[in-house]
């Protein structure tokens, strides 16, 4: 009987020696995951302040072209006066040259018609 519980006995301590080996095993694999999550996590942080560093810049940009666009839209219309205002008084010169009679054209032009 003492033998059966030396046996039994040895046979707890190789069981209990073998669930200590696997509970450090475990701890490690932990550890090594909890580093994982860790270093992910501050990933993560990384990525969120690049992604709004990079919401602010495009939003910069967008306000930009708006005010771009909008620069470019006066000067077009101012163009746009411009070169209408030109037409009529190039219109308006012509209109006028063809109402004079001949002999004031041509006293105007030094003689040439």
């Amino acid at each position: 009987m003492e033998n059966a519980r030396q046996e039994l006995h040895a046979k707890f301590e190789t069981a209990l020696g073998h669930l200590e080996v696997e509970a450090d095993q475990k701890e490690v694999e932990i550890e090594s995951m909890q580093a994982t999550i860790d270093k992910l996590g501050e990933q993560l942080y990384n990525l969120e302040d690049e992604n709004d560093r990079l919401k602010e810049e495009f939003d910069k940009v967008k306000e930009e072209e708006g005010a771009e666009r909008d620069r470019l839209e006066a000067l077009t219309e101012a163009l746009k006066e411009v070169c209408c205002f030109h037409f009529l008084s190039i219109f308006i010169l012509i209109l006028h040259s063809e109402s004079r009679p001949i002999s004031r054209t041509v006293a105007a032009n030094d003689g040439r018609v």
